[in-house]
């Protein structure tokens, strides 16, 4: 049933791919930087683990350092979206993902081995264009209404 639903959500990747080409994938623009206003389609999300930070750094009471890993099948997107007060590290375990940001001029393209950083108060959103899993592990600093919020603000 697991491989069901994966199958559906990568076919379904595909469709919204082919009909971003066709331009009638809804876009917003979020500082500055035009993207996909889609739901996730095509990438799984796992926290591999949470610390809070109010016990291991003083001055950091209500934060939280959380780490996750995240798969994209082939033509898996992730939506564009905000890092507001959210600084977040990447790291890509394997495979190829292009991302577009507000802070840098034109696609960027992340390979394995690949470290990436987004700053607070920049957007982005990532595609995998190839036909193979991209694995990125994703270490991120938020606050509690983040965490609680799902992390994506």
């Amino acid at each position: 049933m697991k491989k069901l639903f994966a199958a559906i959500g990568v076919l379904a990747a595909f469709g919204i791919i082919h009909a971003n080409a066709q331009g009638d994938v809804p876009k917003r623009t979020v500082l500055g930087l035009e993207g996909p206003a889609i739901p996730n389609a095509g990438f799984q999300l796992e926290v591999l683990g949470v610390v809070p930070l109010y016990d291991q750094i003083e001055g950091m009471a209500g934060w939280n350092l959380r780490t996750r890993r995240v798969t994209f099948k082939p033509g898996g997107i992730a939506p564009i979206h905000p890092h507001v007060k959210r600084p977040t590290l990447f790291y890509i375990v394997s495979g190829e993902v292009i991302e577009h940001r507000s802070d840098v001029e034109g696609p960027q393209i992340h390979k394995k081995g690949d470290a990436v950083q987004i700053k607070n108060g920049a957007a982005h959103w990532w595609i995998n264009e190839t036909g193979t899993d991209a694995i990125v592990i994703a270490t991120d600093i938020l606050s509690d209404k983040q965490l609680n919020a799902g992390g994506r603000e």
